[in-house]
């Protein structure tokens, strides 16, 4: 893992609080597992994963921007065709 790598509440892989699409990208684990591993979990264990759920939504950051992306037309060299030429 890179030291510089950081936790951050996801905004792509976000169904509540995105706390654990960060933890599967931050582990680089598919979030779905996470999930289903997290449901199973607080049905054995009745109700102590929804609090630390919750504390981790108010201790980890959010993701400080949402990754923009460019129009397909600005990633390469684009050049737009001049039909006004004279043939």
């Amino acid at each position: 893992m890179s030291k510089d790598r950081k936790l951050y509440r996801s905004w792509s892989n976000k169904i509540l609080c995105g706390v654990l699409g960060g933890l599967g990208d931050y582990f680089n684990v598919d979030p779905t597992v996470l999930r289903v591993a997290y449901v199973l979990l607080s049905v054995f264990v009745l109700g102590s994963p929804i609090i630390l759920y919750i504390i981790c939504a108010l201790i980890i950051p959010q993701e400080p921007e949402f990754p923009q992306q460019q129009p397909p037309y600005q990633q390469a060299d684009y050049q737009p065709c001049d039909n006004n030429k004279n043939n």
